[in-house]
């Protein structure tokens, strides 16, 4: 999805140059590629995530991410019969992180309503009314006179 189009949407301000957003994958692959400060190669990613990110699927998210310029990746000589891939993350890859951050806290703003941290009162009728500190007081009133 375009980043134009889902920020109209939430009623952001659209930014100046369209581009893509990065999936969930790519945005977690960006996270973790974000604090490196030199280039990462897709088995310490793997290692990284616990084995969590097969290494298969992860060439070919590095690959398209590297298309869409959210990376960069850098061949080194190694010993055996193949290069080295390195990768980092490019400034066009920080900003679509950032980006797909701010829509994200938009969405939630606009989509659950009210936000987190103003407390919600619970319904008067329905099937919970007490949220388990009300008993204390129903029994209280109860053993009354």
């Amino acid at each position: 999805m375009k980043l134009s189009s889902l920020a109209r949407a939430l009623g952001a301000k659209p930014p100046a140059r369209d581009r893509e957003l990065p999936s969930p994958r790519e945005a977690l692959l960006l996270g973790m590629l974000e604090g490196k400060k030199k280039p990462v190669t897709a088995y310490a990613l793997h290692k990284e995530s616990g084995g969590k990110l097969p290494l298969g699927s992860l060439y070919v998210s590095l690959n398209r991410m590297e298309a869409k310029g959210f990376v960069k990746s850098q061949h080194k000589k190694s010993l055996g019969p193949c290069d080295i891939r390195g990768v980092s993350i490019t400034p066009e890859g920080r900003t679509a992180l950032q980006a797909r951050e701010e829509l994200k806290r938009a969405y939630l703003r606009t989509s659950m309503g009210a936000p987190a941290q103003m407390k919600r009162e619970p319904p008067q009728t329905g099937p919970w009314v007490c949220r388990g500190d009300c008993r204390d007081e129903k029994r209280a009133k109860d053993a009354e006179p």
